[in-house]
């Protein structure tokens, strides 16, 4: 039912688009629109008790700049900054003026004169801050101009002449030019925050200490003689350099002179280093004294071995003073130190399962098979698989069958899955009936005894008496063999011989120890009575029955257990009763552990047809405000609904809700008011449709020359060269077009009526509408 509507919803929604879209005048609210008006909208109609109007779309200051390329003479309603109606102009958007409140300047690079203040309307409705005001041919000013908070923004080149105030809201994305202003001056206000010019006089108008961080030296004191600024970590400071051993400083008015003294004594030299005062010099060598070698001794040194020429990479310098190429050629392998790529694979061998290629250098390993070790076949580790082989011998993961496994006691196999039986007492090699056994080892003869203390089980030597004989008695019932044991042996009781006939009972009419005596008749209780041999096989819980005169037989169908008879197949002939009923038509009702009550039958009112009941609190009164007559739905006092569901509002026109569907936080979807205003995503509409949120289609690709729409709003064409359409399936139908891929064209002929034809390549869009014959452009947009 909700898709239903919310299908209607988008249909009145999509209505007004497609009416626009015809090539010809519609009227809205009259049956004759002017033959000069595209769209005639009458609201003179008696039956609009509540007149509206024509809703333009309403936005902030922010949101029209987002609009992407307006077109020329878009209109928009702006609800801040300056409010107002604004058009498109194509280069800007313009306010359209109010007559009882706006003035009106054409400054269209025209020269202005005398004295203008822009305040009261005339700034409120030119624009805001930073909003163009002044045509590209900038503005000419002869006297004062004051310029207001708002501001404005000239957008070509000015000249100045008069003064300007109140610069705060003025900015300009070309030059100024001011008349009087000299070469290398400055503006600044005059006392009556005027622009004026000429120059800075830092003695009288510069005041404070330039900051490091702007390019000062954050200092105002005057330095001395020789004094530097020396920076130390956050500022700079004045400072003097300090003279170190052997420097000499000397700072003038305007000059540092530094100049050594000597070297520093602390200095000390090493062979075959020496010095003299300042010298420092270096011994030729000899046969025993460091120094450095002369050109005569080089050339000796030179002359005792030939020029080595270099050799190449992996090159080594032989015993006879040649470089050689490291090979089998110049080293024969042998038994010698190294090996070749082909000898160390050859040198290598492995044992089975292992397998080993000695010309490539490859280990493998074969799979594990009934005759061969090996690898795990593939998909080892598979969930509930486990590593076997078959009948034939060969393993591999399969199924666990339990077929093999045999429970012992207190164990259970089922399936896959093998437990223990908790109502068995298993024997646990440390643990007695779950105690724990002490882990002293017992001596010979040892018993084990439970320590109470330590909750253990615990060895323990058991001292035993001597017995010479032992013997046993029974009652005269019972027959005693091999009694008494004087050494080793067994006694054994068995039942004694009776006579026949005779039962085993306590004394006849007395309490006593019971004997074997002769049945008497206060020994069966009176009320049974037995006809006949009783044969028969018995189930637990069932009741018996005679199957005939000598036979009892049970029915799992006729059971009594807890107090409750279980008749599940109970048939029963010529009617039954019920005790205790209290009241004539009465009912017989449970609670909900099974009890049974006699209850009232409560009285349904009578109704017209198709009404359905409703609960007022204390009892069921029939209602007209939901009728069901088996296949449609009215709500809303519909005595004949027409359609599936059929909703009629109150009897008046104001904003009441004649529908709200809402979301699970009581958001509402679709809200339907009395007078015929629906709102989409609110529950407060303005007009016939208003909507909050967007609307999204859902898309075909083709990729083929024809191209049918069928009953899609939103389409994609993927093709190289041209393409046809298909007819559309009403008329008013609304198409949009996007190529996703390739060049796709639509000509102008057939059934499509285009400005020309459509060439698109990737994200170009047609929009078209059917007309019941042909397919007529709406707009296009090539990226």
């Amino acid at each position: 039912m909700i898709f239903r509507l919310l299908k209607i919803v988008l249909i009145a929604i999509f209505v007004p688009v497609l009416v626009l879209a015809q090539s010809k005048n519609v009227g809205i609210g009259t049956n004759n629109p002017h033959q000069s008006a595209l769209l005639d909208l009458d609201v003179s109609d008696p039956s609009f008790v509540n007149k509206m109007g024509l809703l333009i779309p309403r936005m902030t200051f922010g949101q029209r700049a987002t609009i992407n390329s307006p077109s020329t003479g878009l209109i928009i309603y702006q609800t801040d900054a300056i409010p107002g109606f604004y058009y498109y102009s194509g280069s800007s958007w313009i306010k359209i003026l109010e007559s009882e409140t706006d003035l009106f300047l054409p400054l269209n690079g025209g020269n202005m004169s005398g004295s203008i203040n822009l305040s009261n309307y005339l700034l409120e409705n030119i624009g805001n801050a930073n909003t163009d005001f002044l045509s590209s041919g900038g503005l000419n000013l002869a006297s004062t101009l004051t310029v207001l908070a708002n501001g404005i923004n000239i957008t070509g080149n000015s000249s100045i002449n008069g003064t300007l105030s109140g610069l705060s809201g003025l900015s300009s994305s070309g030059t100024i030019t001011f008349s009087s202003l000299a070469p290398n001056s400055i503006l600044k206000t005059n006392a009556s925050s005027q622009l004026s010019t000429g120059l800075i006089a830092l003695a009288s108008e510069v005041s404070g200490v330039l900051a490091v961080a702007n390019g000062g030296t954050g200092l105002s004191t005057v330095p001395s003689n020789g004094q530097l600024l020396i920076g130390n970590g956050s500022a700079y400071q004045l400072a003097n350099l300090t003279a170190g051993t052997n420097i000499s400083i000397t700072n003038g008015a305007g000059s540092i002179s530094i100049s050594a003294t000597g070297l520093e004594s602390p200095l000390t030299f090493s062979s075959p280093l020496v010095r003299n005062v300042n010298t420092i010099s270096i011994n030729q060598a000899n046969t025993t004294t460091n120094g450095y070698l002369s050109f005569n001794d080089w050339n000796t040194f030179n002359n005792k071995q030939d020029l080595i020429a270099a050799g190449t990479i992996n090159d080594y310098w032989r015993g006879d003073k040649t470089w050689q190429t490291l090979n089998t050629s110049a080293v024969a392998e042998a038994a010698n130190l190294y090996f070749t790529n082909a000898r160390a694979r050859q040198s290598l061998s492995v044992n089975s399962p292992l397998t080993y290629d000695n010309v490539n250098g490859v280990f493998s390993v074969s799979s594990n098979s009934s005759t061969s070790a090996g690898v795990v076949a593939s998909g080892a580790g598979q969930s509930n698989k486990v590593w076997k082989t078959d009948a034939s011998g060969t393993p591999d993961w399969r199924d666990d069958q339990n077929t093999n496994y045999t429970a012992g006691t207190g164990i259970n196999i089922n399936t896959n899955q093998i437990s223990a039986l908790n109502t068995n007492a298993l024997w646990n090699a440390n643990a007695l009936q779950g105690v724990n056994v002490s882990n002293s080892a017992p001596s010979d003869g040892q018993f084990l005894r439970f320590n109470n203390t330590n909750s253990n089980w615990e060895p323990i030597t058991v001292s035993f008496g001597t017995v010479t004989s032992v013997g046993l008695s029974m009652p005269l019932e019972f027959s005693v063999t091999n009694s008494p044991v004087t050494n080793s042996g067994t006694l054994t009781t068995s039942w004694a011989s009776q006579n026949q006939n005779l039962i085993f009972a306590s004394p006849n009419a007395a309490n006593g120890t019971p004997s074997f005596r002769a049945l008497t008749d206060s020994d069966i209780p009176d009320n049974i009575t037995i006809t006949g041999m009783i044969t028969g096989t018995g189930l637990l819980n069932s009741l018996a029955f005679w199957s005939n005169s000598n036979t009892l037989s049970n029915d799992a169908n006729l059971t009594f257990s807890s107090n409750t008879l279980n008749t599940p197949n109970l048939a029963i002939s010529n009617g039954f009763k019920l005790g205790n009923a209290t009241t004539a038509g009465y009912v017989l009702t449970a609670d909900a552990n099974g009890n049974g009550t006699w209850q009232s039958v409560v009285t349904l009112p009578t109704a017209n047809i198709n009404e359905t009941m409703r609960f007022n609190g204390s009892g069921w009164i029939s209602s007209n405000n939901l009728i069901n007559n088996g296949t449609q739905i009215g709500i809303g006092n519909v005595s004949s609904p027409n359609s599936r569901l059929e909703i009629k509002a109150e009897d008046n026109t104001n904003a009441n809700s004649a529908l709200n569907v809402t979301d699970a936080s009581a958001n509402s979807l679709l809200f339907v008011r009395n007078d015929g205003n629906i709102g989409v995503g609110n529950n407060t509409p303005q007009s016939q449709i208003d909507m909050t949120g967007a609307i999204s289609f859902k898309s075909n690709t083709f990729n083929t020359s024809n191209v049918n729409p069928g009953n899609k709003t939103y389409i994609k064409i993927n093709y190289n060269g041209t393409f046809t359409l298909e007819d559309g399936i009403t008329e008013g139908q609304l198409l949009i077009i996007q190529c996703v891929g390739g060049t796709a064209t639509l000509d102008d002929s057939g059934n499509c009526n285009l400005t020309g034809p459509w060439i698109a390549d990737s994200d170009d869009t047609i929009t078209l509408i059917w007309d019941s014959s042909k397919w007529i452009e709406t707009a296009r947009s090539n990226n």
